[in-house]
């Protein structure tokens, strides 16, 4: 059954258990996007473990919701209803999520590496989950200075199904010349964040924990319903 049929898949997956896994031919051990298959209501997303990707970060934050315990109750949108993940939504967000990044602490350098330049960090804030929540917002660069970057930039994020959304944040080295390499980054589903003042304690290529390297952020969020 295709995505593109999501009201079924989502019917389907009321009743039914559903497994999804990497086809045969990835022998790279690399995996496909697991959000558009959970959004569909599917159970058991199967994903390579041999090598830590994207994949595996947006599952580990799957799974953090329920102390890591393998099972994670789907939202109602996904249990009731004719909700149908592969429409275009016509109502306007029911979420406002304003995100001030302040600072950062003991950002590594690439690779957490001890030699090389000082680096010149930015922070990357995505929204993902259904496709009209993808957003981006991105803070300037601070230069030489991993240490305690100060950036104090506000971004706002309207979210229309904050059930099915995460927060992705993301630091980056900026270069005049080369690619900016990833320094950390965190991943959270947007229903286990928290307002107030928060520490974003980064994760490096592995999926552990870079020491104290994180983000000093303030979150509030609005919720309503439109009418």
């Amino acid at each position: 059954m295709s995505l593109d049929r999501g009201s079924e898949l989502v019917q389907h997956t009321r009743r039914q258990l559903l497994r999804i896994y990497p086809s045969g031919g990835r022998t790279n051990s690399s995996n496909y996007k697991p959000i558009p298959v959970w959004n569909c209501g599917c159970q058991l997303v199967a994903l390579n473990y041999q090598t830590f990707d994207k994949a595996l970060l947006y599952n580990k934050a799957r799974f953090q919701q329920n102390g890591n315990c393998g099972y994670v109750l789907k939202p109602e949108c996904l249990r009731k209803g004719s909700f149908n993940p592969s429409s275009p939504i016509k109502t306007g967000p029911t979420m406002l999520i304003t995100i001030k990044v302040i600072s950062g602490q003991h950002i590594p350098k690439p690779g957490q590496s001890a030699d090389g330049e000082v680096v010149d960090p930015y922070v990357i804030v995505k929204v993902r989950g259904h496709a009209e929540d993808k957003q981006r917002a991105q803070t300037s660069a601070i230069q030489n200075n991993g240490f305690n970057p100060v950036w104090n930039e506000t971004f706002t994020l309207s979210i229309k199904v904050p059930e099915l959304a995460f927060l992705h944040f993301i630091v980056r080295d900026h270069s005049a010349l080369g690619e900016d390499k990833k320094l950390g980054e965190y991943v959270v589903p947007v229903t286990s964040v928290m307002q107030g003042y928060r520490h974003v304690f980064l994760v490096g290529a592995d999926g552990e924990s870079i020491g104290q390297a994180s983000l000093f952020v303030h979150i509030s969020f609005k919720t309503f319903k439109d009418v």
